[in-house]
């Protein structure tokens, strides 16, 4: 079996595509798998030209027990009929998402590889009966004592930390039979205390100062199998690989980098927005040069002074590289070194705030995946009503063509409804296409839709399906509008950096983000999408090292003229260092928003001062841009991109608004109608 390198050098040239122009299915298994039944659905997969694969998915509702010699057996004979079919297959890790528990089995069967998260309990005394003990819940006792948190002052009192039970059951007639069965009857009465907590006797608390303490305590994200795993424990993602990726190995091994092209991962990340492993305090005082213990504190604020802020920074880095060290690359790595393609996506993608939470960054992951890899769940596209959903794909869209990956895969159709058509989701598709999208992975083709599995996030798309005929249709203009993207190189001159280290310093409400560093994001983003721009993000760690070729920072096969930096509060030293050169040398650096009052170096924060750089609206410089194509007039919600392959230059363009658009653009009237793609 071939081998491949779990990561790849930006140098590296593009790799083919490793499947063919269409749709893959999630081909949903979810009842009995009797194979009669699935029969009819994998002919029907087969007999399409335009259908790329099927990925085998556990869901909801499987009636055969999952990772058992039984569902290996299932497995090889289905895999083997899609051999003589002519049908690629990619196996999917898990039962059913998020990757990472072996379809539970690992939480159930190890307790001690529970994903755990950080809570805060704060003593208050008017919420106290007995004012004199703070008691608080059990779990993993992380710290406890005085602290200011304007300050940092601190007063440990983690060793002082006992165990109390204060709940009290009373029986006024115990009976005494409980003790001596078959003895005359003796009543008497009783009392015991139960629900053990952790307590402290409170001590004098001085003005300023708060008692708290910190437990890890299991997450409380939603699971279906009652708790989650720690993706921050290499020890549990190798108990991940055992039971899964190497039990297909023996079972279907013969077909790994033939047959069978890639395994999919589904929404690995950190299970919380505080998560906790134990092998955080030491390996961050090592890190960082300082107790986590007090400042957990700086977590769960949002003070401005130095210390919160450098508290807050230094942590999300350390979820970050310890998800990447510990889950994402031994992942990665088995299925390279035993020649598969690893495929799949990492959420959230669109969101800075709750990417922040969840992975610290998720820019250096792209890399382990061999398609750059996103998840849409609502049917909607990336006009001006939904403009964070164009984040993801502009993200994927980047890392593809700077990591020079084969291209981008993006999860589409789930949560469409019942009342869904095959028309309305070719939208989605055609405009993720048009952005750069090269894999459609469609969520999903239900086996079966008895009982409560029709609502399990409809609709289905598969065989079965009344939607088929029409999902036929889609895939034959998916494949005519992929051979512009495949293998291609984007056209895009303008990068937006990846400002996700202020959103890594600071602690806000996800929903309403009242800092307005999101909208400044997207808001840019779409500016520049309104206004047909060529557009990418880029990240700072990419920065740093971005070579300068004849005016332009060339990264894989990307690009890039001009760096926009929207709102932000802090960059790295090596970044204001970067962007110093690059103005020096004649390079577009513009701020459209808040300049950074602050700029982070190994060890502390300092001032920044930016003063002298440009600084323009995002529309003013939007409008200024080159543009992929000249549309004169209000151009909103028209995307238009362009690739380059063996010498040409091809551009799509797509109308996402309710009506027919037109234009005299280069010379001739185009005409759009709504949702509908064209290659100009």
């Amino acid at each position: 079996m071939p081998t491949r390198p779990a990561t790849r050098s930006l140098a590296r040239t593009p790799r083919p595509v490793f499947h063919k122009k269409g749709l893959t299915y999630f081909w949903v298994l979810n009842d009995r798998c009797d194979m009669a039944e699935l029969e009819p659905q994998l002919k029907a997969f087969a007999a399409d030209p335009n259908v790329t694969a099927v990925c085998l998915h556990p869901r909801p509702g499987l009636l055969l027990p999952y990772g058992g010699t039984e569902w290996f057996d299932f497995i090889r004979a289905l895999c083997h009929r899609c051999r003589e079919e002519g049908l690629d297959v990619w196996l999917y890790d898990e039962d059913p998402y998020p990757s990472g528990a072996a379809g539970g089995r690992i939480v159930a069967e190890h307790p001690e590889f529970c994903a755990r998260e950080i809570n805060l309990f704060e003593y208050d005394p008017k919420a106290m009966g007995d004012k004199s003990i703070f008691g608080f819940p059990t779990g993993n006792l992380l710290w406890c004592g005085l602290v200011n948190p304007e300050t940092g002052e601190h007063v440990d009192l983690t060793p002082r930390v006992g165990m109390l039970r204060r709940q009290w059951r009373i029986w006024e007639r115990w009976d005494s039979r409980n003790f001596y069965p078959q003895t005359p009857l003796y009543h008497f009465q009783r009392a015991d205390t139960r629900e053990s907590e952790f307590a402290v006797t409170v001590p004098e608390i001085p003005a300023g100062m708060k008692l708290v303490a910190f437990v890890a305590r299991h997450t409380s994200y939603e699971s279906c199998w009652g708790a989650l795993h720690d993706t921050l424990n290499p020890e549990c993602t190798k108990l991940f690989l055992e039971l899964t990726h190497e039990r297909y190995l023996e079972t279907v091994g013969d077909m790994f980098g033939k047959e069978i092209k890639a395994i999919f991962t589904d929404e690995p990340k950190c299970m919380s927005f505080m998560p906790w492993t134990g092998a955080m305090p030491a390996e961050f005082r090592r890190k960082f040069g300082y107790d986590l213990g007090p400042r957990l504190i700086d977590l769960f604020s949002n003070l401005p002074n130095d210390r919160a802020c450098l508290t807050r920074l230094h942590y999300r880095q350390y979820i970050g590289q310890r998800f990447e060290e510990s889950w994402l690359k031994p992942v990665s790595k088995w299925c390279h070194d035993h020649g598969l393609f690893l495929v799949g996506h990492i959420s959230p993608e669109d969101d800075p705030i709750e990417q922040s939470f969840y992975l610290g960054n998720l820019f250096p992951l792209f890399k382990y995946f061999d398609l750059a890899g996103i998840d849409l769940i609502i049917p909607a596209v990336g006009d001006h009503r939904h403009p964070l959903i164009s984040v993801g794909v502009t993200a994927a869209v980047a890392n593809a063509q700077q990591n020079n990956l084969m291209g981008v895969m993006s999860e589409s159709g789930a949560c469409a409804g019942d009342d869904a058509t095959a028309e309305g989701f070719g939208r989605q598709l055609y405009w993720q296409t048009v952005m750069g999208m090269t894999s459609p992975v469609v969520h999903c083709a239900y086996s079966s839709v008895r009982g409560p599995r029709a609502y399990e996030y409809p609709p289905n798309y598969g065989p079965n399906s009344p939607l088929w005929p029409g999902m036929k249709k889609v895939q034959a203009e998916l494949a005519r509008l992929q051979e512009v993207t495949h293998g291609a190189r984007a056209v895009a001159p303008v990068a937006i950096l990846w400002t996700i280290r202020s959103f890594n310093m600071i602690e806000t409400d996800w929903q309403k983000d009242p800092t307005g560093l999101r909208a400044s994001t997207v808001n840019l983003l779409a500016a520049c999408l309104d206004h047909q721009v060529g557009t990418h993000f880029l990240d700072e760690q990419v920065l740093w090292t971005a070579p300068l070729i004849k005016g332009e920072l060339v990264l894989g096969q990307a690009r890039y003229r001009h760096l926009l930096i929207p709102d932000c509060l802090v960059l790295h030293e090596k970044t204001i260092a970067r962007l110093e050169e690059l103005r020096a040398k004649g390079f577009d650096v513009v701020f459209t928003g808040l300049l950074p009052a602050r700029q982070q170096g190994e060890k502390r924060l300092a001032p920044a001062s930016l003063g002298s750089f440009k600084r323009e609206s995002a529309k003013a410089v939007a409008a200024r841009l080159p543009r992929v194509i000249e549309i004169p007039g209000d151009a909103r919600d028209i995307r238009c991109t362009a690739w380059q392959k063996a010498g040409k230059t091809r551009r799509l363009i797509i109308n996402l608004r309710e009506k027919t658009f037109s234009a005299k653009v280069e010379g001739k009237t185009l005409k759009l109608a709504p949702g509908k793609a064209l290659i100009v």
